[in-house]
């Protein structure tokens, strides 16, 4: 049997602060790495005009046109060599979420079809008769593309779709169109879609769809067309 006495371990009284202000600094790493994580994961949205307001050239100041007694506003107009970009101010018809659809650009015989848009910052004319909403248009270009003279073209506005949308009236409105269509709207929890269920024989089911899907929304149509000659 061992004669060894075991003395109780004495630390110095530094130890104790120092062990303190270890753990402390293990805390508060980890909560700047949390807070570093969470706000990556937080994406602040910004207008697709920032991608061209430093290399973009102005080549249009501000143009207007009224459609069918509707007034887009253009302006602000800038090209780089990826993007042409425009502020455009579209005139609201009533108090619903309207938004502009079926956009291209034109040059010579190339038809740009994508674009995105934002934000949607409402205005009133000077008068306060009229009421705006204005977003900032983003349009591809493609490389070394002949934009001596283009035309950046709005097919229609239209209105967003309800989460879910009142069907009845849909097919009262392709009736009344005599599209000769008629859908089954499916409603479930957290989904919506529809099925066409009869359509002329000579019309096909992606035609069929995009007439239907016009009768989802209310509809204001140009086209609002604007030449730009830089």
């Amino acid at each position: 049997m061992s004669n060894k006495v075991h003395k109780p371990l004495i630390r110095p009284p530094w130890f104790w602060s120092v062990s303190v202000g270890i753990i402390l600094m293990a805390v508060l790493v980890t909560v700047i790495n949390h807070t570093n994580t969470q706000a990556a994961k937080f994406e602040i949205p910004t207008s697709p005009l920032t991608e061209v307001q430093e290399a973009g050239t102005v080549v249009l100041s501000n143009e207007s046109q009224t459609v069918n007694g509707i007034e887009i506003q253009i302006s602000n107009v800038r090209v780089s060599k990826q993007f042409v970009a425009a502020e455009v101010c579209l005139q609201l018809p009533n108090a619903a979420d309207w938004g502009m659809e079926d956009i291209r650009l034109t040059s010579g015989e190339i038809t740009i079809t994508d674009y995105k848009y934002c934000c949607g910052e409402q205005r009133s004319s000077p008068d306060g008769n009229k009421v705006f909403r204005c977003d900032d248009l983003l349009i591809p270009i493609e490389p070394k593309m002949d934009l001596s003279e283009f035309t950046i073209t709005i097919g229609r506005l239209a209105t967003s779709v309800p989460e879910q949308p009142d069907c009845d009236k849909v097919q009262e409105k392709l009736d009344q169109a005599q599209s000769g269509i008629t859908i089954k709207c499916i409603h479930e929890d957290y989904y919506f879609g529809y099925e066409i269920l009869t359509k002329p024989e000579a019309m096909s089911e992606q035609d069929a769809r995009k007439v239907a899907e016009l009768a989802f929304s209310e509809n204001v149509f140009g086209p609002w067309v604007f030449t730009v000659k830089p």
